[in-house]
């Protein structure tokens, strides 16, 4: 029997996948469906890509597996910009520390990626977030991936995240700090100034392919995506007897007219929320037709560097250096107004947000304290960064 197969899938249908087998006798890239072709009579074990995956750990009250995964979408949701409905959290492991290990993926998007398996002819038996596939680091260590175009990081044994080389300072300036970075790959990546002391010297590889394993991290075909459940699913739709095909019709034609009003509302529920969370996040936009498309149609733009997403760019990455340098201080969230970055910063003391203002202006920076609130777990402040002293 032919061993298992890695498949890296790409993160678009255009781009070129890459696979190779645990032995290192096979590495190869091309389109998915030729590496269905060298998948056949082999498990497959998909590695999906690391930038559209959360992972992260959460707390609850709850150390039975089942009462966890019920409650941990609820403790997370202030966490996440989509609604929790619409999210798919699989679970890691119970920590002593109280806290479950939990991958998020939108719904829509693992079910993309296993569609084009699907119509490649390929099941994959297991599928992981590229950085949970990395080598496992040391303890007080990450494990990095340095490529063109993307970093990606392993930081514990369920633990990491992938992201643009320009959004590292950000990325890596607010997780706890380790002693020593593994870099694998080219290692051309501008890491945070107080990260560069635990920077170890480049290693070269000849395949970054071949540093994927199939062993360990957060499996994300669980629960509804369990292979189970997705066979169960297959198997009752043919369980009905045909004896009763004719009342069926009726039935379901009243519960399609019900789902149809029920969706109707439901959707009227989510298009109002999006065009709120559209709202904050673009609030210089006066008319929202279709939240989802101009969502997406600024966020490409800001990607692609159109519409001031150079400036955009440059700017959080300068903002994201001071943040980085000031382990008191909390990135909570950020809005893009026009030519102003606004920053919600959490901090046990106001001397805090005073301190950081600093540092944006002895940076070169515009800044202005917009505000600071008193609550339980200290100060939440906004303060406004634009490009130039004021």
């Amino acid at each position: 029997m032919a061993g298992d197969l890695i498949v890296r899938l790409a993160a678009t249908e255009d781009d070129d996948c890459v696979w190779h087998d645990p032995e290192g006798t096979i590495s190869d890239r091309g389109p998915l469906s030729a590496a269905a072709e060298t998948a056949a009579g082999r498990r497959v074990h998909l590695l999906v890509p690391g930038a559209d995956v959360l992972i992260t750990r959460v707390a609850v009250p709850a150390t039975q597996r089942a009462r966890a995964q019920a409650a941990i979408p609820w403790a997370l949701e202030d966490r996440l910009v989509d609604a929790v409905e619409s999210l798919h959290f699989a679970l890691g492991r119970y920590h002593d520390s109280g806290e479950w290990s939990v991958a998020v993926v939108a719904r829509r998007t693992l079910d993309a990626w296993l569609k084009r398996c699907a119509i490649a002819g390929i099941e994959p038996v297991s599928a992981r977030p590229e950085p949970l596939a990395l080598p496992a680091p040391a303890t007080d260590e990450w494990m990095a991936l340095e490529e063109a175009g993307s970093v990606i990081v392993r930081t514990a044994e369920d633990g990491g995240f992938a992201c643009d080389p320009q959004m590292l300072m950000v990325v890596a300036g607010a997780r706890e700090k380790p002693g020593r970075i593994r870099r694998l790959g080219a290692a051309g990546a501008e890491w945070p100034p107080d990260l560069a002391a635990a920077l170890g010297a480049p290693e070269p590889i000849d395949d970054p392919a071949t540093v994927f394993s199939d062993r360990g991290g957060i499996e994300l075909l669980q629960g509804a995506y369990s292979r189970r459940e997705r066979t169960g699913r297959q198997l009752r739709r043919w369980r009905l007897p045909a004896v009763i095909g004719a009342a069926l019709l009726a039935v379901v034609g009243v519960d399609l007219a019900l789902d149809y009003a029920e969706l109707g509302a439901r959707e009227a529920q989510l298009r109002e929320r999006m065009q709120t969370i559209f709202g904050q996040a673009f609030p210089d936009v006066q008319e929202v037709q279709d939240p989802r498309a101009q969502m997406a149609a600024r966020l490409r733009s800001l990607r692609d560097g159109g519409d001031g997403g150079a400036d955009f760019a440059e700017l959080l990455a300068r903002a994201g250096g001071v943040l980085a340098e000031d382990s008191d201080a909390r990135l909570t969230g950020l809005t893009w107004r026009g030519a102003t970055l606004e920053l919600e910063i959490a901090a046990d003391e106001l001397q805090v947000l005073d301190r950081v203002q600093r540092g944006f202006t002895e940076a070169g920076l515009g800044a202005e304290l917009r505000g600071a609130d008193r609550g339980a777990d200290g100060i939440d402040g906004r303060i406004t960064v634009t490009e130039g002293g004021a």
